[in-house]
Formats: structure tokens, sequence, C-alpha cells
């Protein structure tokens, strides 16, 4: 999925600390990759279906959030904060805010 982000022009898919917390926790590696993958696949489905290159960090969050609920044993205060704004329906508010200070 990286490989393919990297080299296709049809996608933008922006990975930092505000969108993909986990990259700044210390944790074992294979969750990590497990929700990396959800996160980028997510944010490549919704940009191949509008037809539109533009970062769609929401979709991505929302599927890394779903696979985050599928790892018990693995605990992320970032993730865990961006599952709190998304309970508040503040999550897209947020990662669009963010992306644009990027």
């Amino acid at each position: 999925m990286a490989r393919y982000c990297s080299f296709n022009d049809d996608v933008v898919v922006i990975v930092d600390k505000q969108n993909f917390p986990v990259l700044h926790e210390v944790h074992e590696v294979e969750p990590s990759r497990q929700l990396l993958a959800a996160f980028m696949a997510a944010n490549v489905r919704a940009q191949l279906e509008s037809g539109r290159p533009c970062d769609c960090s929401y979709e991505g969050a929302l599927a890394m959030l779903s696979a985050y609920q599928l790892l018990p044993e693995f605990h992320s205060p970032g993730l865990d904060y961006l599952a709190e704004l998304e309970v508040r329906g503040e999550l897209r508010t947020y990662l669009d805010r963010v992306s644009r200070r990027s």
C-alpha cells in the first residue's frame, strides 16, 4: 500500500502525527502496520471512488479506529483521543484543521 501511494499520482495520502498518532508512540511493529494499512487503504479507496486525488484522512482514520477496536491488547493514547473526537462528532473538523496546517 505504501509503495502504491508513493508512486501513484492518482492518490495523495498524508501520514503525520495528527492523523496517525501511533507514529510517535512506542509500540509493537505488527499492530502499528495493521493500523497503518487500514488507514492508507480506506484513504486511497475514498479518493479512487471520488475520482479526486486529495487526502481523505477522515475515511482513513475511521478505518484505523475500527481496526484499533479489534486489537484489545494494543493501547494508544493518540488513537483514544481520535476516537473521543469521533464520538463527539469533531474528528472530521479536527483532521481538516490539522491538514491545512501541514
